[in-house]
């Protein structure tokens, strides 16, 4: 083959591909086209007239901003369930004053809007439980921190929101079930039915009635928390009260309880021992009895023996 003919064919097919580009440029420009011709407009911006389109930094700008949203949307959390928290305290005090520091704890627990529940005190110890708001209850702990030297605390934190949740779910269901039940006794005709019915309502009811007294019981732990309140004196300090004496007076109340505490004493000890007295005492008062008139019967010749007797004559024949 001669170099004309070389040139000749390379020159063909350098056109052949020159075409084939531009047909597939061609095509790829249809069919994007096509594809805008398919595809909504997109929706003009603020602030841009109706028909005129957005620039690609607007358009990257509202990308991001679906996204961003989007994304916000898939990590909101869910909004949680109100939680029923029975919260409740321990509270150990230590002062001088055992009667002065429990009066001012319960004043601690009045101001706050709560109540004394139960209280057992002496002069050297007290204990009283206490019934104070749920929301309130770290003020008034930290209340009964000024009232005297605290020596140990304590909280602790229930969750009984599954409790509630499932007592609400069987009030739901009983009465229901309460509700059925009375229709059907409203529909009874014979007496036999009547009795039936009125004895499995009657059960139910009770039911239900057990349901309601549990729900209100924890809402009622829940609404106000319990705090056990401690106090005790000091080792080895007298108690408050001893320092407040009144002089003669107070001398004269104790020497008069110191008496009546001693002649109680007394009256305890003979009423225990009478027993015994008449048991032993009528057999030892008997035994002395009888050798005492024994004694009385047979002389006693405590200086020598006996002088002997005369004989007596003989009558004579």
């Amino acid at each position: 083959m001669t170099s004309r003919g070389i040139a000749g064919a390379i020159g063909s097919l350098l056109l052949v591909g020159v075409l084939a580009g531009c047909a597939n440029s061609a095509d790829s420009g249809s069919s994007t086209a096509a594809q805008r011709a398919v595809a909504p407009a997109p929706a003009p911006a603020q602030g841009q007239p109706n028909g005129q389109p957005q620039n690609n930094a607007g358009m990257a700008k509202s990308d991001a901003a679906g996204q961003g949203a989007n994304a916000a949307q898939a990590t909101q959390p869910v909004v949680a369930v109100n939680r029923q928290i029975v919260r409740s305290a321990q509270v150990d005090l230590r002062d001088q004053n055992v009667s002065g520091t429990l009066a001012k704890a319960i004043d601690v627990a009045r101001n706050a809007g709560g109540q004394e529940a139960e209280e057992n005190s002496d002069q050297e110890h007290a204990t009283v439980t206490l019934r104070v708001p749920a929301e309130k209850l770290d003020a008034v702990l930290d209340g009964l921190g000024k009232v005297a030297t605290v020596t140990h605390r304590q909280q602790k934190s229930e969750d009984v929101t599954e409790q509630s949740v499932d007592i609400e779910s069987r009030l739901k269901t009983q009465q229901a079930s309460v509700d059925r039940l009375r229709g059907l006794y409203e529909r009874a005709g014979s007496v036999t039915e009547i009795a039936q019915v009125e004895n499995e309502l009657t059960r139910r009811q009770a039911d239900l009635e057990s349901l309601q007294h549990r729900r209100d019981a924890l809402a009622g732990q829940v609404a106000l928390s319990t705090v056990v309140v401690s106090i005790s004196r000091p080792d080895g300090a007298p108690p408050a009260d001893s320092a407040q004496s009144v002089g003669f007076l107070g001398a004269l109340a104790g020497g008069w309880h110191a008496l009546l505490t001693a002649l109680r004493v007394l009256v305890v000890a003979f009423g225990a021992a009478l027993p015994f007295l008449v048991v032993l005492g009528v057999p030892v008062a008997a035994v002395l009895f009888l050798r005492r008139r024994r004694r009385g019967l047979v002389p006693a010749f405590a200086d020598g023996p006996a002088p002997e007797l005369a004989e007596e004559p003989m009558p004579e024949e």
